[in-house]
């Protein structure tokens, strides 16, 4: 079982795609998840993203080596020796990042089960800590707790209240929206250059490409992937875009800022929004 994995690698990554050029399995792994799957898409990437994760993962393997032979309560025990396997799982699953060059089995997100392991081993730590304290500081101990939970805890609902907000406060985009669900048809195609999300919910519009969107089919990933790809090379340069027409459908463009192409008519503008329409598709 032990070198399963490695044959199902060597195997795959001989065998010729059909399907596209980069594969769906890369596409996944290298282009759309790299910091969740693939820890070794270059040098640079590794040592700047994954080094730091890795030497935590090895103190908290050695920390969980003293602690199961000090913890006495048998649940807490279990879910110590729970830790352990699973972290030393997950670095005996490194090795397969230097060699999966295609995604085959990077894609399945082998690392993912470390921030449960993390998460677990804080539980123990904390019970640990507070079992070897209680007895000689115990109100300290209580009011330390406290006082470091609720900042904690309120830190943590912060960052999506943040966000909220800037969009509640973002008037002109939420005026934008309103008036493309109003004087747009609903099958209609808007090329998005805004990254606000709820820019779908809000205006009910195909957004035509959505980085965070990944299909869940790998038969679709590669007109995903191609999609993303040209909506990132007219973010630079919009001379593209007749040849874009001729094979993509987009009925809209949306922009934060003005664009000059002779396929491109600004029928509306709020703010630094505007809105403009194409002139030329296959599809029209």
């Amino acid at each position: 079982m032990s070198i399963l994995p490695l044959h199902i690698i060597i195997r795959a990554s001989t065998e010729v795609s059909t399907i596209s050029d980069p594969s769906p399995n890369w596409i996944y792994t290298y282009f759309r998840a790299p910091h969740h799957t693939a820890l070794f898409p270059s040098l640079r990437f590794f040592l700047s993203v994954h080094t730091t994760g890795i030497l935590y993962t090895l103190v908290g393997l050695l920390f969980t080596l003293k602690l199961i032979n000090e913890i006495e309560n048998p649940y807490v025990k279990r879910l110590t020796y729970f830790v352990l396997v699973s972290i030393a799982g997950t670095l005996m699953a490194v090795p397969i990042a230097f060699i999966d060059k295609e995604g085959i089995l990077l894609k399945f997100y082998l690392y993912r089960i470390n921030s449960l392991s993390v998460f677990c081993l804080m539980m123990v730590f904390c019970f640990w800590l507070f079992t070897s304290f209680k007895e000689k500081y115990n109100d300290t101990l209580s009011t330390l707790i406290l006082a470091l939970a609720i900042p904690a805890l309120f830190n943590l609902t912060l960052k999506n209240l943040n966000e909220y907000l800037i969009f509640k406060n973002n008037i002109p985009l939420r005026n934008i929206c309103q008036y493309i669900k109003e004087h747009t048809d609903r099958e209609s195609v808007v090329l998005s250059f805004e990254d606000e999300l709820s820019f779908i919910r809000r205006a009910e519009r195909d957004r035509f490409s959505v980085y965070k969107f990944i299909p869940g089919e790998l038969g679709k990933i590669p007109n995903w992937y191609e999609k993303v790809s040209i909506r990132r090379e007219l973010l630079q340069d919009l001379s593209t875009l007749p040849d874009v027409l001729n094979s993509y459908r987009i009925d809209y463009l949306l922009s934060t800022s003005p664009k000059s192409s002779e396929s491109l008519d600004l029928i509306h503008q709020e703010a630094s929004y505007y809105l403009y329409k194409t002139k030329k598709s296959i599809y029209k």
